[in-house]
């Protein structure tokens, strides 16, 4: 990356509320399982391998990030959607198969869609902070905070 792409790219993260924060995270997750995909059908099993450990590092960092305390019914149901997303991409992995790849990149949309409504808010735009975050996430960026008392209306973790 070009220094100044990367400087935009930093400054970007680094004053990005939480939930935009989240959504750069489920967009780099689906991008690289995206790429798997399109790797494990090309058969090419090395730069595959690459991709889904880029995309099951990302969704354990987002796991990780969960606060139970703050809304424990709704982490334990959205933890089971990561950790399957998570599973799937291990299946993969393990087994070079595209169909793992395949079901996770299909929970990935429903996330990113997700994300992207909340981002989006009222007022139209993906980078514009919205008017309330999920409570049982935090910042994957451990010296950022926010209000986690915020309301949680809204946020579906079906798949």
């Amino acid at each position: 990356m070009h220094d100044s792409s990367r400087t935009y790219f930093e400054e970007r993260v680094l004053t990005a509320p939480p939930e935009r924060l989240q959504f750069m995270l489920i967009e780099a997750a689906l991008g690289a399982a995206r790429r798997a995909e399109k790797h494990l059908v090309a058969d090419r099993a090395l730069q595959a391998n690459v991709e889904l450990a880029q995309a099951e590092a990302i969704l354990a960092d987002i796991l990780g990030g969960f606060k139970k305390e703050e809304a424990p019914q709704l982490v334990e149901r959205t933890a089971a959607v990561y950790a399957f997303v998570i599973r799937r991409l291990t299946d993969a992995h393990l087994s070079g198969e595209v169909q793992p790849v395949r079901d996770a990149v299909r929970v990935l949309e429903v996330e990113y869609e997700t994300w992207r409504q909340v981002c989006e808010g009222a007022t139209g735009v993906v980078d514009a902070a919205p008017a309330a975050v999920p409570a049982p996430h935090r910042p994957p960026v451990a010296h950022f905070t926010y209000d986690a008392a915020l309301p949680s209306e809204g946020f579906s973790a079906e798949a």
